[in-house]
């Protein structure tokens, strides 16, 4: 007698992993209640991912003229403090050193991170070409989803230096307040 199939397994066609099993090749897998994606998200996703550089870009060129403002601010302050600085104690011209050096050099870090997400870490990559972005990324809108992912990246960590240049020119400008005559 030959073995039963539904007991064997074998000839079946191979079933979708449960949500509860590992799925190959470390891809998400859906759940079971999902809808399929109509055609409309279908083109929302695909606008989305055409457009997501050129948004980031956007995004960078903001954040790096802020950065700018912050920075010929704080310089201009410095410059109109200079002449009581000369007649302060050498802590005190210690501590506006530290403070407002201190946070021109942090800001000048965020300043140069979002200038490289903006124009690129070191410019285009030298030998890109269409299949060496094929083989990379599958496809040329997941390579500028993953160009505009890096880019992100960089403003995020740019603002988190700009936050604490920030922080240290407020303490430079406070302490000249603070100046003794």
């Amino acid at each position: 007698r030959a073995p039963s199939r539904a007991n064997s397994g074998a000839g079946q066609a191979s079933r979708s992993p449960s949500p509860s099993q590992k799925p190959e090749m470390g891809l998400p897998v859906p759940p079971a209640d999902r809808r399929r994606p109509s055609h409309v998200d279908l083109r929302a996703i695909q606008e989305l991912q055409r457009t997501v550089l050129e948004q980031t870009l956007a995004d960078a060129r903001v954040w790096r003229n802020g950065y700018t403002l912050l920075l010929t601010g704080t310089g201009a302050v410095l410059t109109l403090a200079a002449s009581r600085l000369g007649n302060a104690s050498w802590k005190w011209r210690l501590a506006l050193t530290l403070a407002l050096g201190g946070g021109i050099l942090l800001l000048t870090v965020a300043l140069w991170l979002v200038l490289t997400a903006e124009g690129g870490k070191h410019g285009p990559p030298r030998g890109l070409s269409l299949d060496s972005i094929l083989t990379t990324h599958g496809s040329v809108e997941a390579y500028r989803v993953d160009q505009a992912a890096q880019a992100q990246e960089r403003i995020r960590r740019s603002q988190r230096w700009a936050w604490w240049g920030a922080l240290a020119v407020f303490v430079g400008l406070m302490l000249t307040l603070w100046l003794p005559s």
